[in-house]
């Protein structure tokens, strides 16, 4: 252990390293809508003081369930300023917003400054098949209104990437939004088309040579400002034409109907040097005696990688910053300009720390990684730069309720009697009903333990496979509990066990009578030595450090691993990539879900343990 302080310490130094009493809110329906790119719409829902699970869904009309299910973290603990998706009962017309008013106003203005009418006439002889194309713009965009969802543009999302995130096509959103050029700004609100929207207007293409060359000769016809129309309707009509078209100018996609050229690819300079910043308390400068061992050997984790990375030809420069040199005052780092022109800052460890770099991060649009604090997912809703990694306590909750509702086997649960208003057992119990999850219940005190076999026997089904879930992280109590579960199953009952992720750390429990009853575990962190990627990273790290990596060098290389192999792939722009980029990492797996419009993103990861009865450990 030394030995890898003494060689962290050396690349730490050098450059390159009040109570009141409750009173019930009004719940209003809010007015604001999101298309998933399922096609779904839901509702957009901010939690106001005093409002409810119960008081929210009856006022939208749909059951508890249905919420929890788009919003698992509010089963748990439900807050003000929580954004919720609350599905629609029935589909309904999008209503207006001031802000979408705006926008739709200032496109109306825009077509009214180009164009003569609001309506195209007739002219039969102008396309193929004797397709007629007629338009009326004031009508399309009080549809447009109604019909779509919208969507604010973040920093680093060009229009191919909303296009993307939506499955539709660019050509879609230009059209409906009848945008000038593709460039779009930040906070820009843009209407979506989904995947049906047809393109009926007409463009008008101003002079381009390649362009106007090809849309003449397919349609003959100039209007009367001397420009040359097409109708993007004939597209659809006969698309085998212009798929020709399309082919002919797909090395850059030179957009139909419209002056503008796309590139369709995320690449960037590969020359591009990133600067990465990671911010922990290492107490470096105190030596090796009371430098702190977890964070240096997450330090160590994220040094395996980013050496890793450079092998593969990536440019970094790496700002390492030990908060204790500052006091492990934040705003004295801040104040010190390292951080500046970072394109990602890993740390600080803490909510609170962290809490202090939110407005910083905001203001320069950097990505802010929490590491390992639990608490500070508590953050998410308040900036869209910040990304929780640590996995969400009640990710692996919400794995272990879809397994039991999905299973079709009776379930018995058992739990200490003396603690069933506690906070896990009543927490458990009621989540449970809340995914209308059946069960029978057994609770008993553990000196009660040699006469509760027949009780559980009887309230165990035969000829089938019971699902059994034991809620305690009572180590004494669990193996009590599992004793006697053994004793019915050697009387010939069929036995399938659930715990709680605590489990995995125990150490006087029969790990045989685990296997026997098939044991399933969802947990947020686990090791699978079996897996040719851990056995490299063994020995890379044996190799770097001359140690064993512990939890934490496992989590630092997992966080830095993942987000440089983003940041290599697709550059500064990666953090739109994220809920389409989930990863099973070395030791926690990375499945981000974006908070709302405005915040910013959770690992909703969790892996599933199961304790097989040939001895082996299987990992999902």
């Amino acid at each position: 252990m030394k030995k890898i302080i003494a060689a962290i310490m050396i690349a730490v130094s050098c450059p390159f390293a009040n109570g009141q009493d409750f009173v019930p809110a009004k719940v209003e329906i809010s007015s604001e809508k999101v298309r998933l790119a399922t096609g779904e719409v839901l509702y957009v829902h901010k939690v106001l003081k005093g409002q409810t699970l119960y008081s929210i869904s009856k006022t939208y009309g749909v059951d508890m369930k249905s919420i929890i299910e788009r919003n698992p973290d509010a089963e748990k603990n439900l807050r003000t300023g929580d954004i919720l998706y609350i599905p629609i009962k029935k589909e309904s017309a999008l209503q207006n917003s001031s802000q979408t008013s705006r926008n739709i106003g200032s496109i109306q203005n825009n077509v009214q400054d180009n164009t003569r009418s609001n309506t195209v006439k007739e002219d039969n002889g102008s396309i193929s098949g004797g397709i007629t194309v007629r338009i009326n713009r004031e009508d399309n965009i009080k549809e447009a209104e109604k019909r779509y969802a919208r969507h604010k543009v973040k920093w680093y999302e060009t229009i191919e990437d909303i296009a993307t995130k939506y499955d539709t096509s660019v050509e879609a959103i230009v059209h409906l939004n009848k945008l000038s050029s593709p460039k779009v700004k930040k906070r820009d609100i843009l209407l979506i088309p989904d995947r049906d929207y047809e393109i009926r207007n007409v463009y008008e293409v101003k002079s381009n040579d390649r362009i106007v060359g090809a849309l003449k000769e397919e349609t003959g016809k100039e209007n009367d400002s001397g420009r040359d129309v097409i109708a993007a309707t004939e597209i659809n009509a006969a698309p085998e034409k212009y798929d020709d078209r399309r082919n002919r100018y797909n090395e850059d996609w030179q957009s139909f109907g419209s002056s503008f050229v796309l590139k369709r690819n995320y690449s960037y300079d590969r020359r591009t040097l990133f600067k990465i910043s990671i911010i922990l308390p290492l107490n470096a400068a105190y030596g090796r005696e009371k430098a702190n061992v977890n964070y240096m050997d997450f330090y160590a984790g994220s040094l395996a990688a980013i050496n890793e990375m450079k092998e593969k030809g990536m440019r970094l420069s790496i700002e390492t910053i030990d908060l204790s040199n500052y006091g492990n005052s934040i705003d004295k780092v801040i104040s010190s300009g390292r951080l500046e022109n970072s394109s990602l800052i890993i740390g600080p460890v803490t909510e609170k720390d962290l809490s202090g770099m939110i407005s910083y991060v905001d203001s320069r649009e950097i990505p802010l990684v929490s590491p390992m604090d639990h608490n500070a997912g508590k953050l998410v809703p308040y900036s869209e730069y910040f990304i929780q990694a640590a996995p969400e306590n009640n990710a692996s909750r919400s794995r272990l309720m879809h397994k039991l509702s999905s299973s079709e086997n009776p379930l018995l649960v058992i739990y200490e009697k003396y603690r069933k208003n506690g906070n896990e057992v009543t927490e458990m119990l009621r989540t449970l009903q809340q995914y209308d999850i059946r069960y029978k219940e057994v609770g008993y005190d553990i000196l009660e333990g040699r006469t509760i076999t027949s009780e559980i026997k009887n309230n165990l089904e035969n000829d089938v496979c019971n699902d059994v879930l034991i809620i305690s992280e009572n180590q004494a109590f669990v193996s009590d509990a599992i004793r006697n579960l053994e004793l019915a199953r050697l009387s010939g009952y069929d036995i399938r066990l659930f715990g709680l992720p605590k489990w995995k750390s125990f150490e006087s429990i029969d790990v045989n009578l685990y296997h026997q009853m098939r044991l399933h575990l969802y947990v947020p962190y686990n090791v699978d030595y079996s897996d040719d990627r851990v056995n490299g990273f063994l020995l890379a790290y044996r190799a770097l450090f001359h140690a064993e990596p512990t939890a934490y060098a496992f989590q630092g290389y997992d966080i830095s691993s993942y987000f440089l192999e983003l940041i290599f792939r697709y550059g500064n722009k990666f953090m739109h990539r994220l809920e389409q980029s989930p990863e099973n990492m070395l030791q926690s797996d990375m499945q981000f879900r974006k908070d709302g419009y405005d915040g910013g993103y959770r690992n909703m990861s969790s892996k599933e343990i199961i304790y097989e009865k040939d001895y082996s450990i299987s990992e999902n």
